[in-house]
């Protein structure tokens, strides 16, 4: 049986594992292709353009669609890292938002 951290390093087995659970190799393509970005708050536009042929718009569109369709075969953090990308949600945004929400603790 394969583990998680020999899929991690072996992307041939996890490309082959997801396309056994139903993705076929353009959702596979959408969905590696933002996970690789995700480090980097996303894809730029003309790396879209280049890989897909799409606008950045419609491969937002394409990917939220593809991790609506199979959101039970994506690991949910990985799922709500790519919806929040598709949203336009940066995470380094998110965590500063909630660091600047805080309440400070008031001195007793």
């Amino acid at each position: 049986m394969t583990t998680r951290n020999q899929l991690r390093h072996d992307p041939v087995e996890y490309a082959t594992l997801l396309r056994s659970r139903g993705f076929d190799r353009e959702d596979h393509e959408v969905v590696t292709f933002a996970v690789s970005w995700l480090p980097y708050e996303g894809p730029p536009g003309d790396e879209i353009l280049v890989r897909f042929g799409l606008t950045k718009e419609r491969y937002l569109q394409r990917l939220r669609q593809t991790v609506e369709d199979h959101r039970h075969q994506i690991h949910p953090d990985t799922a709500a890292r790519l919806l929040k990308l598709c949203d336009g949600v940066s995470p380094r945004a998110v965590g500063r938002r909630q660091a600047s929400q805080a309440v400070p603790q008031s001195a007793h």
